[in-house]
């Protein structure tokens, strides 16, 4: 048998495909099918390239920046509220600040709450008409208050309407107001003067009651309107005492129609009282006055006389 010899083995090919092909050229073997990370490409546990955030701490950046956020939002609306609420709630302490001074037994006016309010002007309407809704006896003064000083000397259409819708008031004395602050808002150019006559003639012919309806043709007469001189003299003769204060303003006002020399003194004798009326009368029949059949104080002291005659002598 014939042994090979050494020149006849084959040697291993310089081209060869090593072990450790496709991975960094001298890199140690390692077992079969896998390849060894150099030890510089090894981050330790927990720690994160150069370069990069870790997962966990973008996430709470991106929370915090989103609370923030919404904290500013919250702080701006919260701004806007209170810029909104503070003039409201303003407002409505120096409402109230009036409303206690004239609930006291000797009413008094905060001057300076007033003053506050006034100057808001037209702003000041929506709360006024609110205050004004709400009736009862208690408030009675207060709303008064607020229709003289407030609202009818208020520029623009809107305090007009207002005003125009309180001549319906369930109160007889915030009518009797509201008439007389419809004349002073027309004399005063911030209402139409037509529009005011027709109101007033409206209430004096509808007005229940007599206070009220004195008031509607008083304020109707100083508007010029000579259809309610004898509504206003009838209301003298029929003015209860809850209303005798109002009785030196009428005859001023007819003062303005019948001339200078109509005089009413309620304190006088009871005589002397019915020949001032009758003279009220007279004038205004001179002026071509109508006195509607059987009204005139004449006919009506002849009924009078003549029932209680009747009478006595059943």
């Amino acid at each position: 048998m014939t042994e090979p010899t050494p020149e006849s083995t084959s040697p291993t090919s310089e081209d060869a495909v090593s072990p450790s092909a496709g991975g960094a050229a001298g890199a140690p073997e390692g077992p079969a099918g896998s390849t060894e990370a150099s030890p510089e490409s090894e981050t330790p546990a927990g720690e994160t390239p150069a370069g990069e955030t870790p997962a966990g701490e973008s996430a709470e950046g991106g929370a915090n920046a989103t609370t923030y956020v919404i904290l500013a939002a919250v702080v701006v609306i919260l701004a806007i509220v209170l810029a909104i609420q503070v003039p409201t709630i303003q407002t409505q302490l120096r409402l109230r600040k009036i409303q206690a001074g004239l609930a006291q037994p000797k009413p008094i006016v905060d001057e300076a709450a007033l003053e506050a309010l006034t100057a808001e002007g037209p702003a000041l309407l929506t709360h006024l008409a609110d205050e004004l809704e709400v009736g009862g006896p208690e408030r009675e003064r207060f709303r008064i208050f607020l229709i003289g000083r407030l609202l009818a000397p208020m520029e623009g259409e809107e305090a007009t309407q207002v005003l125009m819708a309180m001549v319906g008031d369930k109160s007889p004395a915030v009518r009797a107001n509201v008439y007389d602050q419809i004349a002073n808002r027309a004399k005063s150019k911030l209402m139409d003067t037509k529009q005011a006559r027709a109101a007033l003639a409206a209430a004096w012919s509808a007005e229940q009651d007599d206070v009220a309806k004195g008031v509607a043709a008083s304020s109707s007469v100083r508007l010029g309107d000579e259809r309610a001189i004898w509504p206003l003299i009838w209301s003298l003769r029929h003015t209860p005492p809850r209303g005798s204060h109002l009785v030196p303003t009428f005859v001023e006002t007819l003062k303005l129609a019948l001339g200078p020399k109509v005089a009413l003194d309620l304190n006088a004798p009871p005589e002397e009282v019915k020949r001032q009326m009758l003279a009220i009368e007279a004038a205004y029949q001179a002026q071509g006055g109508k006195i509607p059949p059987g009204q005139d104080l004449k006919s009506v002291l002849e009924k009078s006389a003549a029932q209680a005659s009747g009478g006595a002598g059943q």
